[in-house]
């Protein structure tokens, strides 16, 4: 870390109101790939530097870097603070916990943070840490960067680099919708980089019944869309037609087994030869039978269980009990299609591939 002249820093005067201002903010983003296995792997460099200005911003000496083991890892943290008094003390991700994201949630997902205390938090301590995260398998990962917060910023910045002829899509959004915010684009050494930056912003005001912050927020959100694997061009879903057919192949899991099945036919016996009455019948069945458990390790995440073992253990989650019940109405004579429904906090979900 650069040498801090605590004399230079801005004070609790110039900022009114606000627990702490955010110096720095830098995200990178770095697309390569693996020198063994020759696959795409990404490298996110995140840096913080903040002045705690008032008791509240002791928050934000509580710094937690989340992972999921099946897809990433937590490769180098390192911080320090630096007291109103100049004295400097330095942490290491050893300093801190590595936890469940969820505790007593370890066998429904694999979810882990990293949460590390910062000290002293007293008003006047500089807060500063960098941690890079590494994902092995970034299959349909998104990256982005806000650049306005609940604290004031005096610098965001957000770099993507990836090799020359990867293609690298982008978008930037204020309210929810398209704003202009042109990245700065360089070639060098073999190597494209995009970069935005926003200097001196003002915090956001909180006004009741306001959307989610990361939809009012100024966010540039990135995705690499073409890139190239041991000389074979690869690409990510382009658009929701796409999308949607790779989820349609992830879940088809193995046929139910014959109990399910006769148990569906068993249900509808007996009724009129409507398919709106006999799958009311089967959806009340998976409804009140089939507890909702979910279990998210890894790629569980996308791909439902096989619906005779959701059958069996009389539990799942939302798409195992689709895929069951979507068994089910097969055997009757009926069909069914799973449909991905998202919340969205009032305010349509773009597509985050």
């Amino acid at each position: 870390f650069e040498k801090v002249e605590v004399e230079t820093l801005p004070t609790a005067e110039q900022y009114a109101g606000a627990d702490a201002v955010v110096l720095d903010d830098d995200v990178e983003v770095r697309y390569g790939t693996d020198p063994l296995s020759g696959k795409l792997v990404v490298d996110k460099t995140v840096h913080v530097r903040a002045r705690i200005l008032r008791e509240g911003g002791a928050r934000l000496a509580n710094v937690q870097v989340g992972y999921d083991p099946a897809f990433s890892s937590v490769t180098s943290f390192s911080a320090r603070t630096v007291a109103p008094d100049g004295k400097e003390r330095h942490f290491a991700a050893s300093d801190g916990v590595d936890a469940p994201a969820m505790a007593g949630f370890e066998l429904y997902t694999d979810n882990r943070v990293v949460n590390v205390h910062l000290a002293p938090d007293m008003p006047g301590t500089l807060i500063e840490y960098r941690y890079t995260r590494h994902w092995h398998d970034p299959r349909l990962e998104t990256f982005d960067q806000s650049f306005e917060g609940d604290l004031p910023e005096r610098r965001a910045r957000l770099t993507v680099i990836a090799p020359a002829g990867w293609k690298v899509e982008s978008e930037a959004r204020r309210l929810d919708a398209p704003f202009a915010f042109p990245p700065k684009v360089g070639h060098e050494s073999g190597l494209t980089t995009w970069s935005w930056e926003q200097h001196e912003m003002l915090a956001l005001k909180h006004e009741r019944f306001e959307p989610a912050r990361d939809q009012t927020a100024l966010t540039v959100a990135v995705r690499l869309v073409e890139w190239s694997e041991r000389g074979e061009t690869k690409t990510a879903p382009p658009n929701l037609p796409a999308l949607s057919a790779w989820l349609y192949d992830l879940s088809k899991p193995p046929a139910a087994t014959d109990a399910p099945l006769e148990l569906a036919r068993s249900l509808v016996r007996g009724l009129p030869d409507d398919a709106t009455t006999r799958a009311r019948t089967l959806y009340g069945w998976v409804r009140d039978h089939v507890s909702y458990c979910a279990i998210e390790i890894g790629i569980g995440g996308m791909r439902p269980h096989p619906a005779g073992d959701v059958f069996r253990l009389g539990y799942g989650d939302c798409k195992d009990k689709a895929t069951l019940l979507r068994d089910m109405i097969a055997a009757t004579g009926g069909s069914s299609d799973l449909v991905i429904l998202f919340a969205h906090d009032g305010l349509p979900e773009r597509l985050d591939v």
